[in-house]
């Protein structure tokens, strides 16, 4: 019996921008909230099983409105021996994910307002296209 695999490739309808900090994550969520004008708000921790048995317990923050979507994402897990959301990038702390009407945005205004917040290091708007593991943003 000849066997069919079902290839599913899902749209993730958000920029995502990489952050490299030694901040802890409230207070990373406080200064976006002051540069942004957003209110960046600690959701329960996100559970997450892989196939392989490890589980991962990641700490994360959501501002939400009719039109749009930030979501701040710790990329390591809170448990000190986890491990990370997005293993093939394990030297960005944080995931900033923006959607909805504005998502084209994260071109110009949104690495202006990155510049300004104080203690990001380093940033990067990546692309999801080619991460491995881009199936683990889905949640």
């Amino acid at each position: 019996m000849r066997k069919t695999k079902l290839v599913v490739d899902h749209e993730l309808g958000a920029s995502i921008i990489g952050l490299v900090t030694t901040l802890k994550d409230y207070k990373l969520a406080w200064n976006l909230n002051q540069v942004f004008k957003i209110n960046l708000v600690m959701q329960p921790p996100l559970e997450i099983t892989f196939l392989k048995g490890a589980d991962l317990t990641i700490t994360n923050y959501l501002f939400q409105t009719e039109f749009q979507q930030f979501r701040l994402v710790k990329n390591r897990g809170n448990e000190a021996d986890t491990g990370y959301l997005i293993p093939e990038l394990a030297n960005f702390d944080f995931f900033l994910m923006i959607s909805g009407e504005e998502e084209i945005m994260p071109d110009e205004p949104v690495v202006a307002r990155l510049h300004s917040v104080k203690g990001i290091e380093y940033f990067q708007l990546l692309d999801v296209h080619k991460l491995k593991s881009k199936d683990n943003f889905i949640f």
